[in-house]
């Protein structure tokens, strides 16, 4: 079955609609766009338009077509949802013969009820991220498994690890150039939006790589990773059971938790998804919070290496390591 979802934007709102009238409705309860299943012959654009006439009386003047989302449920058909946002309509609104419509300023959506998986394109779109396709998996109304752009998303109540985007390179760049977060985890600052560019091109694209959002507002506010090749100091063998963890985050989201929401998610992806035995970590010996980060999360102290090089900083440290294994997590 193929649909459209429609955003309607006005003064920092989105249109909704809030799913109470229609019986038999898989979304009953839930605030959702407007939209629904195309008739027989209609391109996407046609469909759009023509729902959002009939569901708020309004004409669609200004749109841009955002993504696909493929939605699978054990309760429905699947479903092929064709993703718009709308920003210049014209005529009045209508009363809607399928549930409520209401303006709802955007940074509310998160506390109204809805679909899980809503959270990670609402989060895109805000974020005028490029065209994207997002796969939803749900067991009925729990979200068992997302996929966006064929690369794995992992969420928990306050966040979302997505793949890193081209479009994130400013974002990452306001972090990175602080030298309380790159120096003391070996790297330097780095200002510009080139640079961090580059690092997501380079580096962060890699599969492993998660940028950190919050799944409030969709803001990137750090990122985390597993990489899978030994290097100076840590030898993890060649079967492919164990893997380094790496995480950064912007000094203003330091605090409240984030990165242990983040470490949780990932380590256990890795030893219940990617069926690893052992995750590793390195911290410079003057690091501290990302010590004590480790242990906070179970990791145990391993064993200590002295004058590992840093390049980009052209010194030399000495770097602790911890690991987890999985019977421990």
């Amino acid at each position: 079955m193929e649909t459209t979802l429609c955003y309607i934007e006005s003064g920092g709102k989105y249109l909704m609609l809030h799913r109470v009238k229609k019986k038999n409705d898989l979304n009953a309860g839930k605030w959702i766009g407007v939209g629904g299943k195309f008739e027989y012959g209609e391109s996407p654009e046609e469909c759009m338009r023509r729902e959002v006439r009939e569901e708020t009386g309004l004409k669609v003047e200004k749109y841009d077509c955002r993504g696909i989302v493929t939605f699978v449920s054990d309760i429905a058909e699947v479903e092929y949802m064709h993703l718009f946002t709308i920003q210049e309509t014209s005529g009045e609104l209508i009363t809607c013969d399928e549930g409520n419509l209401e303006w709802v300023p955007k940074e509310r959506m998160i506390e109204l009820p809805h679909w899980e998986g809503d959270t990670i394109f609402l989060g895109l779109i805000a974020g005028n991220f490029p065209f994207f396709s997002l796969k939803l998996v749900y067991q009925g109304d729990r979200l068992i498994d997302a996929v966006l752009n064929e690369r794995k998303v992992l969420l928990s109540e306050r966040l979302i690890l997505r793949p890193w985007f081209a479009e994130d390179a400013d974002a990452l760049s306001a972090f990175i150039s602080d030298p309380e977060t790159g120096p003391p985890a070996g790297w330097p600052a780095l200002p510009g939006a080139e640079v961090s560019g580059l690092m997501i091109q380079e580096a962060l694209s890699l599969p492993g790589m998660y940028a950190v959002t919050l799944k409030a507002s969709g803001a990137l506010i750090g990122g985390i990773g597993l990489t899978f090749e030994s290097r100076p100091g840590l030898y993890m063998g060649a079967s492919g059971s164990e893997a380094e963890i790496g995480y950064s985050l912007g000094k203003e989201y330091r605090g409240h938790g984030y990165i242990d929401e983040a470490l949780r998610l990932v380590t256990d992806y890795g030893f219940h998804t990617l069926r690893l035995k052992k995750i590793w970590s390195g911290c410079y010996v003057e690091n501290a919070s990302s010590r004590r980060v480790l242990e906070k999360n179970g990791f145990r102290y391993d064993h200590t290496e002295e004058n590992q090089e840093l390049l980009l900083l052209k010194e030399t440290r000495t770097e602790d390591f911890y690991s987890l294994s999985e019977k421990d997590s």
